[in-house]
Formats: structure tokens, sequence, C-alpha cells
């Protein structure tokens, strides 16, 4: 059954044109390969920027095909998800996710009134907004499954679109909260995307941002760690570098060491500058040595240090 699925994975990634990617930070082509193949065994080449020092998939999907893969095939790639039913949505424990979440948010923040969440997914964080209160809602989901979930099960008939943000047609509000879990790392134009949010959320408002951290312990994980789907890995460092460079200030972050993700990292910014904290330059290892540490100690545990050399890219 494994197998057949992963036969169908590689079929279904056939049908896209998979193209070099500069960096996703700052359109360098200079870059430094870490890894070569990601956890579906497709060439991904996850890299480092010589540039910003981002790390990001150098080979990936056209970006102009990106909607027909996140509308049809991303879920089943992801967690091999057909169609979305009661076995799937208590195994992802979606709910509970959104409920900690929104615990979390409310105690940094405090009240909120206008909520978008761009990737909405099964909608339980913009459930959990209604039922504490908020005023108005929208959710960007163009997973057909879904959004269809969104809509029929979790009362949000209205309130999520089938689209993206670039697809959008009109925001019927201006948002003083706005919330990306675990999406902007998808993004092939991360800085576009924080372009679009700050031109429309309220100049009041915040904005709450969840990512794997690149630097957090994610060796449980391994190879798991990297597929194309996730475009961009971003650090505490590099995800508020980005942050800056497109117009806001973090002032807030929190990381969460099980539960959501291995090494979760949450970032809290605003528009107006204001008092924050300060995030230093990694220290102790570059990105690139946690990468094959974290590797490193995955493969030493499970298989043999074999598989690093097959899929590493030494310099």
């Amino acid at each position: 059954m494994k197998l057949w699925t992963h036969i169908r994975r590689l079929r279904m990634a056939r049908r896209y044109r998979w193209v070099a990617v500069p960096c996703p930070g700052c359109g360098s082509d200079d870059r430094n390969p870490l890894v070569s193949r990601d956890r579906f065994g497709l060439k991904s080449l996850i890299s480092q920027c010589n540039s910003c020092g981002l790390v990001y998939t150098a080979r990936n999907i056209d970006s102009q095909q990106l909607d027909d893969f996140y509308k049809n095939h991303y879920r089943f790639f992801y967690e091999s998800v057909i169609r979305v039913d009661d076995s799937y949505v208590y195994r992802s424990a979606d709910a509970l996710k959104a409920a900690y979440r929104m615990a979390r948010v409310q105690e940094t923040l405090g009240d909120f009134s206008r909520v978008l969440e761009l990737g909405c997914g099964l909608g339980f964080f913009l459930r959990e907004a209604k039922a504490r209160g908020c005023r108005e809602v929208l959710g960007l989901e163009p997973g057909e499954a879904f959004h269809a979930y969104c809509v029929q099960q979790n009362g949000l008939n209205g309130q999520v679109e089938a689209c993206s943000y670039e697809t959008l047609q009109a925001l019927p509000f201006r948002p003083d909260l706005v919330v990306l879990f675990h999406v902007l790392e998808h993004m092939p134009n991360p800085g576009g995307c924080l372009d679009w949010i700050r031109a429309h959320m309220d100049p009041e408002g915040s904005l709450v941002l969840e990512v794997p951290d690149l630097m957090g312990d994610w060796s449980d994980v391994g190879l798991g760690n990297f597929h194309f789907g996730h475009r961009t890995y971003f650090s505490s460092h590099s995800l508020s570098h980005l942050l800056k460079k497109h117009g806001f200030h973090v002032f807030a972050k929190q990381t969460d060491h099980v539960g959501i993700y291995p090494g979760n990292l949450r970032i809290f910014a605003r528009l107006r500058e204001s008092e924050g904290v300060e995030v230093p330059e990694e220290a102790g290892l570059t990105p690139a040595q946690w990468v094959m540490e974290c590797l490193e100690t995955w493969a030493s545990s499970r298989w043999d240090r074999r598989i690093i050399k097959t899929i590493a890219c030494r310099t």
C-alpha cells in the first residue's frame, strides 16, 4: 500500500514542470546546495542562499502551476488524504491546535475583532474566533475538500474563499489580525505576500506567523523535514529579517517544542514600530551545519550514515 502511494505521488509530480528556483528572499541564484533530495525522493535540492543566508528548495514546481497543485494534489502528497472524513479530522487534531493557538494569540495580543487567515485549512481557528466574539472573519483556502469542510461542517458559509490571496477579488473588511499557520513557507514569493498583507491590514493590527523552525530540534523528523511543498525553511533570524525588509516589526516570538510541529516558531509583528524583541544572529552552528547535525542524528538512530552520504551535498 505504501509503495503504491509513493508511485502515485511520483506520477503526480511528473504532471508538473520542475524548474530552477532563485532565492525566495532576495532573488539571488548564488547558492550552496545542502541536501539533494526531499522525503519523497524528489530532486528538490535544498540549498542556502550565499547572498542572504535563507535556506530554500532550489528546484521546484513552476509557480504558475501551483494553484492546480494545491487545489488538487497537495493534501495527498503531504498526508495521503483524498477526502476529509471524521477519521482524518480526529487524527489531525486541528480543533485542539486551533484552541491552543487562539489561547497563545489572545494572551499576547488581547482583543481583536476582524480576522483574516490565509490558508485556513479546515477552518477551526476561524470557528474559534467567531466563538470568542470576533465580528468579521474571512479565510482563504484553495483546497477543494478543505474549503467544503469549512463551509459544510464549521459554519463558515460565505466566510471562506476558495482562492489564494493573489486571486481574491476583494477584501470585505480591513483585518486587525492576520494569521498564517504553516503557510508562508509554502509560498514562492513570501515577500510579495507580506507586501499584500501590509497593504490590506489595519495599520494598528497584528500579523501572526507560524513556521517550522529550521534551527529547532527536528532530528526526530530527519529527512521528513524537507519536502518540495516547503519552498523556504525559516529560522527566527531569517524570518524576522524578511519581515523587517517588508515593513513589519517583530514584537514577540514563541517556540513550541512539542505538539504542533517539532521546533514550531510563532512570530508576532506589527506595521508600526514598537518595543519589540531582539532577534540576534544564530549563535553556534550555522544553518547549514545544523541541517547536517539533525540529519546525521536521525540517520544514525534509524538506518546508517550511508543515507546521508547519498543525499547530502558536501562542499
